[in-house]
């Protein structure tokens, strides 16, 4: 059977995954963000050119262009980092790796008995596959039992280690966040420090307020997009209370039955289309997406046209 010929979007990928692996953390690209700059930029560039025409040479020149227009990412280096910025709750653990610090730092989730991940960068970041939803998991119980007095409060705190086999000497790829947990404020870890004594000079400083303005940055719109889920939760909860008051109200009216269906129909379909731009601006998950329709359609079987 002939070998099949990699497509042209297999050919750039290949060359720029190759140019990522040899770049500096902080302009290393993760899979998604380079799939999207070949969708996006890359590949309308070479449409028009046949596939034995296309050399290697003209795929890395774009490659690097696409590097140049980038603009530099926040500090990587987690010398810079106050560890004011490296707090969360146990059940924030995915959005704290997610939302709130660096995407090109290594970390590590080490919650003692209850699991510890490996060493992984948060640049490819995945709550299942990197196991931080098996930790939070096995937290649980103890977070949430129904007996208050023995319930326990359950946090992490970063700290800052040298990854194995790398040397204390202040190079930023040398280091890892470790987010241990506590419980009632006892580590369930080691935390002791490994970080670098950075010089006490005016740059020092002036690099460590900026990594500190684009941290509160980062935070202060994760909120706000927290605080516009919160709406969007309080929006959809009242459609559903007013649909399910309107079903009642209709099934008492003596309204023809064409006119009690039509209105029926109507507040279905308002709070339907409403679900779906929610999800769409993802304010809800899919999954809630989901329970909204099913929730909807059980109270109108003959269902309607979103």
């Amino acid at each position: 059977m002939p070998k099949r010929k990699p497509t042209l979007y297999n050919r750039i990928l290949k060359q720029f995954t190759v140019i990522n692996n040899k770049l500096p953390e902080d302009r290393k690209l993760s899979i998604t963000e380079r799939r999207k700059i070949i969708r996006e930029s890359l590949l309308p560039q070479f449409k028009n050119i046949p596939a034995y025409k296309l050399r290697v040479k003209q795929i890395k020149g774009s490659i690097i262009h696409a590097y140049e227009t980038l603009p530099p990412k926040e500090s990587c280096d987690l010398n810079y980092i106050s560890p004011d910025n490296l707090t969360c709750n146990w059940f924030e653990i995915d959005e704290f790796i997610k939302e709130r610090v660096p995407d090109c730092i290594y970390i590590r989730v080490n919650a003692g008995q209850f699991g510890v991940t490996k060493i992984f960068n948060t640049r490819d970041y995945n709550y299942y596959s990197n196991g931080v939803q098996d930790i939070t998991e096995q937290i649980r119980p103890i977070a949430e039992n129904p007996n208050k007095k023995m319930r326990v409060y359950p946090n992490y705190a970063g700290v800052i280690k040298v990854r194995p086999r790398k040397r204390n000497d202040g190079t930023p790829e040398n280091y890892f966040l470790d987010m241990i947990l506590y419980i009632n404020e006892t580590p369930l870890a080691d935390d002791t420090t490994e970080k670098f004594q950075l010089p006490k000079t005016k740059e020092v400083r002036e690099t460590k307020k900026k990594v500190r303005n684009l941290l509160d940055e980062k935070f202060k719109k994760l909120k706000q997009r927290k605080a516009r889920k919160k709406r969007a939760r309080k929006t959809i909860t009242k459609n559903l209370q007013l649909y399910k008051q309107r079903k009642k109200r209709l099934e008492r009216s003596n309204a023809p039955m064409r006119k009690t269906k039509e209105a029926f129909l109507k507040q279905y379909n308002k709070t339907a289309m409403l679900a779906q731009k929610q999800y769409e601006l993802g304010l809800i998950t899919k999954d809630r997406y989901k329970q909204i329709l099913e929730e909807l359609n059980k109270r109108f079987k003959d269902g309607g046209e979103i």
